[in-house]
């Protein structure tokens, strides 16, 4: 009789369990977690994660990427100069306790960072293998100009978040990071089994290559060749075959302007938000204190005492001269003096400091308009 009872008494418990089972299932479908991983198709993840080449903008940040990083960066090493007297990127004060120069870190780690890592994760589950190239496409450019800007930087423990401190590699480790990335990325692209789908990656890649597969290759090719000629000033650069994987990879990349790689933006958007439009025309004015330097315009002019009096033919193309005719650039630290025609006009080519009225670009050559080509904004 007491074992019946306990047989019982077990019976029951167990049912309870189960009720209990089954109704924490049916909470948790009702109410999900926000802070749990939530899976969503890949394709919609890829636009955010081109968009990121350029500016990734978020509630936890924005303009990371390589757009501000090149008026930053390039202030340092003095292709832009600024209009105010004191240029404190000469010595790169005034970067602490911000993130200025640090767009192409972020970009790396965080708008591109998880987002790739979620594609190349579940691509392989659906066997969307054109999409796990694509992403891992993505994560070696990511390496490359991450430790080509940073040097040494997080590679091992890259994304762990677990971590709250995290061990820093070394460049080489990088480098060969990056180049067994890339052979992984063209293995993928090259399959065309499982669940390939090229009409749903133009779809997603829709702002950069449009799902051109071809496209993507050499985009991949000119990473490596790009991680072989950085090597160049190596005693052993020739010795090594460093000098002819740079050739070869070269030769499999772009052959023409057709193949650039050029991030696009839907210019028709730009009733509703500016960012549509490009970040170097005159409605963004992200430029107006900015000029092109005195030493980068020495290099384009040939000035004979340096570079050997040989004019770069696209100087006319990028730049606008003053009402003189003359083609000048800003000299380090010293500043704008406003209205003297020796000073280089800005890049919309007035001889002022503020953007013209109405974000008006009839007077800047391409790569400072609005919008660059019919197609979109670059």
């Amino acid at each position: 009789m007491q074992n019946n009872i306990f047989k019982s008494i077990l019976f029951l418990g167990s049912t309870c369990l189960l009720g209990i089972a089954s109704c924490s299932k049916k909470i948790d479908d009702a109410y999900l977690n926000p802070n749990a991983p939530i899976k969503v198709p890949i394709e919609t993840i890829l636009p955010g994660v081109i968009g990121s080449f350029t500016a990734f903008n978020s509630a936890a940040g924005t303009n990371y990427g390589v757009q501000i990083d090149d008026i930053l960066l390039g202030r340092y090493i003095q292709y832009w100069g600024s209009t105010t007297s004191e240029e404190n990127y000469g010595e790169m004060g005034g970067t602490i306790g911000s993130d200025n120069t640090g767009g192409i870190w972020a970009a790396a780690y965080y708008g591109h960072g998880r987002n790739v890592s979620r594609i190349i994760e579940w691509g392989t589950e659906e066997q969307k293998w054109d999409f796990v190239g694509v992403a891992y496409a993505i994560r070696a450019w990511d390496w490359l100009e991450l430790t080509n800007q940073y040097g040494d930087a997080i590679l091992k423990e890259a994304l762990n978040v677990d971590l709250v401190q995290f061990h820093y590699d070394t460049q080489p480790e990088f480098y060969d990071s990056c180049r067994a990335i890339c052979f992984r990325a063209l293995s993928y692209l090259n399959r065309t089994d499982g669940n390939v789908n090229p009409a749903k990656l133009a779809e997603s890649d829709a702002y950069f290559n449009n799902g051109n597969i071809g496209k993507w290759k050499k985009f991949v090719y000119g990473i490596l060749a790009r991680s072989y000629i950085d090597l160049s000033n190596k005693a052993n650069f020739v010795s090594s075959g460093y000098a002819d994987s740079a050739i070869k990879y070269a030769n499999l990349s772009f052959s023409s302007s057709a193949d650039d790689a050029i991030i696009r933006f839907d210019a028709s958007l730009a009733p509703i938000s500016t960012n549509a439009l490009n970040f170097y025309g005159p409605t963004r004015n992200n430029l107006a204190t900015y000029r092109q330097s005195k030493y980068l315009m020495d290099i384009m002019k040939g000035d004979t005492s340096v570079f050997r009096g040989v004019v770069d033919p696209r100087m006319a193309y990028l730049f606008k001269p003053d009402s003189n005719g003359a083609y000048n650039g800003l000299a380090a630290n010293v500043g704008l003096t406003s209205g003297t025609r020796t000073s280089p006009w800005n890049f919309w080519g007035f001889n002022s400091v503020t953007a013209p009225s109405g974000g008006i670009d009839t007077g800047a050559r391409t790569f400072f308009k609005n919008v660059l080509a019919a197609s979109g904004n670059s």
